[in-house]
């Protein structure tokens, strides 16, 4: 059974879920969490709370930005990473929406109302200029990109994610990804049972085609039609 992982928890992706099922898993294990001294953020070593002589963390599940050596000095060298993606186009609706009505993001409550995420997509440059925002690369930015990565560099990267990633789940086949999960890491089934958490109910929102390419051409990803983000997925 492997009882030392790391945990990617990437925005809106449903690693809120996971990260109360892997804090589940070390407390049923009396194991060491890796936890920040405040909030669910880790910037810097100093920012752990500390543990006595001897020991060491087990799980860590909060938010960071992934880099190895990073992740590779929170945890013992046995340490697996696991990640979690969402399908681009229905993650940065859920992220808009929630970051304006929850955290009230300012950049998102200047966007008018009607028509609120529609018009964030159909001009980026007034509302969204940035590279990295809540809604705009986030789970790229999350895994560790860097700001203004050319094209030609992003399969690289991606490479090097493969090779240092045990698994990535993916939260349109959320069920699916905990089974395999529970396979990898040897663990039982009362060990993934979970509680969606932190869910946003939105009101339904649809984007044409001509929006969808626009989203292609503000972000830096392949994916924007759920469709090929799965089939891709899928086929490893």
């Amino acid at each position: 059974m492997t009882t030392h992982v790391a945990f990617l928890k990437v925005h809106k992706a449903g690693s809120t879920t996971m990260q109360n099922l892997f804090f589940r898993f070390g407390l049923k294990h009396n194991l060491n969490i890796l936890l920040p001294k405040t909030r669910n953020y880790l910037h810097s070593a100093d920012q752990k709370m500390p543990l006595k002589n001897g020991e060491h963390y087990d799980i860590f599940a909060c938010h960071t930005v992934y880099e190895k050596e990073w992740f590779d000095s929170l945890l013992p060298a046995d340490s697996v990473k696991i990640g979690i993606v969402r399908e681009p186009v229905s993650r940065i609706i859920s992220s808009a929406c929630y970051y304006r009505d929850v955290f009230h993001v300012g950049y998102l409550k200047k966007i008018p109302r009607e028509n609120f995420v529609h018009n964030l997509i159909n001009y980026p440059s007034h509302y969204d200029p940035g590279f990295f925002s809540h809604t705009r690369n986030t789970m790229g930015k999350d895994f560790g990109f860097k700001s203004g990565i050319r094209r030609t560099q992003v399969k690289r990267y991606l490479d090097k994610l493969n090779s240092e990633f045990l698994l990535v789940l993916i939260m349109e086949r959320f069920d699916e990804s905990l089974v395999m999960m529970k396979r990898l890491l040897n663990w039982s089934l009362s060990d993934i049972i979970y509680l969606k958490t932190n869910s946003y109910k939105h009101n339904h929102i649809v984007l044409n085609d001509t929006e969808i390419a626009k989203l292609k051409s503000t972000n830096d990803n392949r994916y924007w039609h759920p469709e090929a983000f799965l089939r891709d997925c899928e086929s490893g």
